[in-house]
């Protein structure tokens, strides 16, 4: 291995770059996850829901794969979509 200047290694500059790959990555899910999350409360608002349970639904994968990615810990990712069905829960009952 060959040493660059100011001491940094070749592997070093190299776990960098996937370091900065994978926290960009890791900042779009959660931003969709965000993102997902205020689209679901607007049509649970709106008392939409048809459209608040294909949101929920697309939400639900979205936390799955952040729990494999490791950006949320599972037990996190399990609070927040129960919390998200039983507000569309309490709705649907309602409409009934």
């Amino acid at each position: 291995m060959v040493k660059l200047k100011h001491g940094r290694h070749s592997s070093a500059k190299k776990e960098e770059r996937k370091s900065e790959r994978r926290n960009k990555l890791n900042k779009i899910l959660y931003k969709k996850i965000d993102v997902l999350t205020r689209k679901l409360k607007k049509e649970i608002n709106n008392k939409n829901i048809t459209n608040a349970k294909t949101i929920l639904n697309e939400l639900y994968s979205y936390y799955d794969k952040s729990v494999k990615r490791r950006i949320f810990h599972q037990n996190k990712a399990n609070r927040e979509k129960s919390k998200l069905s039983r507000l569309l829960n309490k709705i649907s009952q309602q409409n009934n």
